[in-house]
């Protein structure tokens, strides 16, 4: 009844065929709360609805208000609550290790530290804060103290019984396997499974999606064809098992695409909706973002509708359906490159890499999983007796997954996308796939223009305008980075401890792929621990050390003392200590002096005010002026002479003082002898990452912040 009467109304006549239009805007309005630009592209969209489908517009606008209602709510309700305690039911655990005594489903109170959850701290790098905002994380603690309330039965307790019950009759990998692919939790594999996944461009498989409900509802509707219930009845059915395994992925974003999906098509056959495929999956689209603004941050979230919405469309527009009847294979090429494509954005901000042979290599274990697998391990949980042969298919699946990664994959390191040219490469691609129906003299235009899009994008850290310093946030350690303009070279001084590979990420995800000059200044971790690293992901052409440093990192290792200098085209780098070794390791430090652009700096390093006073007579009878100083020894009272200051009087002040906070970095000291002989002061705990961008004139510094 109440379904006759919205479909007699204007409102459903209206956005029929039209959801896509509100689900776009929603999205451009989600991107414009972080990248203003983005905003101008929803203003021009709004004002052509306006002119060419004023209803649109304006049902449009109404469901905006309302997703901006949404928002402002979650703003209030969501944000970090800095708890040092809780009481809840464990989802999941990590390690299992440190936690014998504690089962999923287990009622527990926590007391602990809070952990302030850190928002980007330098550029390209992975949001945490807006990750977890999405996943409704208001918290997080160092537990202390965990006190196991009750062990009662909750919808997370079914997964435990689960669990148990694999220990007990499966052996270990398969254990692993038939988690990854029921259940997408992947912790049990090996890591080196996993990385081999990544570089084969497949870790999707292991992701809940659309897939493995596909094949739950094949299987099922196999089964039921046999019986002789209605199909009203029997979608029925699918509908309460597809329910249950939401409940057992808990609620995985993918796996709730694919149900609710389901659903709708089975509410859009039976009451004559007529809803196209794309209607369907913008109204899921619209539901999800309305209930959780936050969603939009969620990789699986941009991935499964994405990579949903691409199929969708690649299905209608290049007649599929006619290829899938004459070659099965080729029509799964064919969908599997537009998709990995169309999705190349993502892909590249997430492992800044590209496997090249991925379409191909998706082929093979697309169809491995689909047909073997998939069904084989859902079998598997009810006839543990198979165990043995899925063994041998699961221990041929690692092996080909090895062979793979090592020997037939092309990874191809590429900078990664903002928004402003993930916008560019959807309208290049678009452009590109209509070449269909082109003459050839359009044809030749839109070719030449991706050619020149991909090429800029590709280089685009080699076609920079401006030089540019920068000085990284990192956990614990020093890190600058030094890309001078036109392609004229690129000198890192330290690595900091290489937590989180930090220096290696934000080096390719800039585009930065060989390093002229990696300087180490001394042996300490948090100055060289992400060396080795470095030297193995990116092409380093010279290494410089410490006389003093006995640490090998190469071959061809260069050291260096007092008076020392390398060069790179027009810029000069000159070396002011060490000029003896000392006892004490800091002040072996490699001291840096260089002009660049209009400025002068000097790299500290970790040397002791006793060097920095001594460097005095050097910097005096050389003339060298200093604007810039890179602080020693991230802030530390051991540092920062009122001498040295005051004799060179910089205009900029730059502490990179490490995210740990048992050292205190930066003493209340150094700041205060700073502030009376330096104009401004940047600390890496209050601005982030700073970066000075720089040509022959003039010099910019900013800051994340």
């Amino acid at each position: 009844m109440y379904i006759a009467k919205l479909k007699n109304t204007l409102f459903y006549n209206k956005i029929i065929n039209n959801f896509f239009i509100v689900a776009f805007a929603i999205l451009l309005l989600s991107v414009s709360l972080d990248y203003y630009l983005v905003f101008i592209i929803l203003f021009g969209y709004l004002t052509y609805l306006y002119i060419k489908k004023k209803d649109i517009f304006k049902y449009t606008l109404i469901i905006l208000c309302i997703y901006i209602v949404f928002l402002v709510i979650r703003r209030l309700l969501y944000y970090d609550q800095s708890l040092d305690s809780f009481e809840g039911i464990v989802k999941s655990i990590e390690e299992k290790d440190y936690y014998k005594n504690i089962s999923i489903g287990d009622r527990i109170f926590v007391r602990g530290i809070n952990k302030k959850i850190e928002s980007i701290q330098n550029e390209y790098e992975f949001n945490y804060y807006n990750y977890l905002m999405s996943k409704n994380t208001i918290s997080i603690i160092k537990a202390e103290t965990i006190d196991i309330l009750d062990d009662c039965f909750n919808i997370f307790s079914i997964r435990k019984y689960i669990y148990n019950y694999l220990d007990n009759y499966f052996s270990k990998d398969s254990i692993s396997y038939i988690k990854g692919f029921v259940f997408g939790d992947t912790k049990s594999l090996d890591e080196d499974i996993v990385n081999n996944l990544s570089i084969n461009g497949i870790s999707h498989l292991f992701a809940i999606s659309g897939l493995h409900v596909t094949i739950i509802i094949v299987f099922i509707e196999k089964g039921l064809n046999k019986t002789k219930l209605q199909d009203k009845t029997k979608e029925n059915i699918i509908i309460v098992l597809l329910s249950l395994y939401l409940v057992l992925t808990y609620f995985a974003i993918s796996v709730i695409r694919a149900v609710v999906m389901y659903f709708l098509k089975v509410f859009n056959k039976r009451f004559d909706l007529k809803l196209s495929s794309i209607d369907i999956l913008s109204i899921v689209f619209i539901i999800y973002v309305m209930y959780n603004p936050d969603i939009m941050y969620n990789i699986s979230f941009q991935l499964s509708f994405s990579a949903s919405f691409f199929i969708i469309l690649f299905s209608s527009s290049f007649k599929l359906r006619k290829i899938e009847e004459k070659n099965k294979l080729l029509s799964l090429l064919l969908t599997t490159l537009f998709v990995q494509i169309m999705t190349l954005p993502f892909t590249v901000n997430i492992n800044n890499s590209y496997n090249i042979l991925s379409p191909f290599t998706n082929i093979i274990f697309i169809n491995l999983v689909t047909f073997v697998i998939l069904p084989f391990s859902f079998v598997l949980v009810g006839f543990p007796i198979f165990d043995f042969i899925y063994e041998n298919v699961i221990n041929f699946f690692t092996y080909l997954n090895s062979i793979f990664s090592e020997h037939l994959s092309i990874n191809i390191d590429m900078p990664e996308m903002n928004h402003i040219e993930i916008i560019i490469f959807y309208i290049v691609m678009f452009m590109m796939f209509s070449l269909i129906n082109n003459k050839p003299k359009h044809k030749i235009i839109k070719i030449i223009t991706c050619v020149i899009f991909m090429f800029t994008y590709y280089n685009k850290a080699n076609l920079n305008i401006y030089g540019k310093v920068t000085f990284l946030n990192l956990i614990e350690g020093d890190s600058i980075v030094i890309d001078l303009p036109l392609n004229n070279g690129v000198v890192v001084i330290d690595t900091g401890t290489g937590v989180n590979s930090a220096v290696t990420s934000y080096l390719k995800a800039s585009g930065i792929r060989k390093i002229d000059y990696l300087v180490i200044t001394h042996s300490h971790s948090d100055h060289n621990g992400e060396a080795k690293e470095i030297i193995n992901e990116l092409k380093v052409t010279n290494i410089i050390k410490s006389a003093y440093d006995n640490n090998r990192y190469s071959n061809n290792d260069i050291r260096m003392t007092k008076g020392d200098k390398f060069r790179i085209n027009n810029y000069e780098f000159i070396v002011l200590n060490p000029d003896n070794k000392s006892s004490d390791e800091n002040d072996n430090s490699i001291v840096i002096y260089s002009k660049l652009g209009n400025l002068g700096y000097i790299f500290l390093a970790d040397v002791t005010k006793e060097i920095e006073e001594k460097m005095l007579k050097d910097i005096i009878n050389n003339n060298l002026e200093i604007d810039v100083v890179k602080a020693a020894h991230h802030g530390s009272n051991t540092s920062t002479s009122s001498i040295f200051y005051k004799t060179i009087n910089p205009d900029y002040t730059i502490i990179e003082t490490g995210r740990v906070t048992k050292y205190g970095f930066p003493h209340k000291e150094t700041i205060n002898t700073l502030s009376l002989y330096t104009k401004q002061i940047f600390r890496t705990d209050i601005n982030k990452e700073i970066y000075i961008k720089f040509n022959r004139k003039k010099s910019i510094i900013k800051t994340i912040s």
